[in-house]
């Protein structure tokens, strides 16, 4: 979640910028990743934003950095929403802090 509230604002600046361009091609493309981001569907985000960065590579675009933050983010927000990050590390430890989490979120609370 912290990773998604630093990235809007730059994705906002950016989109404005390449909408004040008149670039509906890439309006589309940024439509399609953020309905995929809302619908849960992490991995086609991924994959449409490395399509569109390999697209943009081919034709010399400066969009290329803003794709890889797209690509980035939503590998981000598919690891804050398995919760792998919370797993224990270590051999002996208890998956308490997980399950606790999970219950609090799956019940609505967190």
């Amino acid at each position: 979640m912290i990773v998604l509230q630093k990235l809007v604002p730059i994705c906002l600046c950016k989109v404005k910028v390449l909408m004040s361009c008149g670039k509906e091609e890439e309006e589309e493309f940024l439509e399609n990743f953020f309905l995929a981001l809302s619908q849960f569907n992490y991995d086609k985000a991924k994959e449409q934003a490395e399509r569109e960065r390999e697209t943009a590579k081919q034709k010399g675009s400066i969009w290329v950095p803003f794709l890889t933050n797209l690509t980035q983010l939503a590998m981000a927000e598919k690891t804050y929403t398995s919760l792998l990050f919370l797993l224990p590390k270590g051999f002996l430890r208890k998956e308490v802090l997980y399950r606790s989490s999970s219950i609090l979120i799956n019940a609505g609370e967190l």
